[in-house]
């Protein structure tokens, strides 16, 4: 980026690779502590019931895949 190149297919493909595992750390992240955010965090996703403990595991499985594709 110093030099004025302009990204290639490769770093695009890193970046979106980059984002979407990163994202599945989150998710999982949060299924993890869903006992404890229901005690210390109940407005959060899982503990407040707007997302599902299935659905944020699912969420982390299929951005985990989707990195490693990329």
């Amino acid at each position: 980026a110093a030099a004025g190149a302009r990204p290639g297919p490769r770093t695009l493909l890193a970046i979106g690779s980059s984002l979407c595992l990163y994202e599945a750390g989150m998710a999982l992240n949060d299924w993890a502590d869903r006992e404890e955010d229901a005690v210390e965090r109940p407005h959060r996703p899982l503990p407040s019931g707007r997302v599902r403990p299935a659905a944020a595991l699912t969420a982390a499985g299929a951005l985990t895949g989707a990195g490693l594709a990329l």
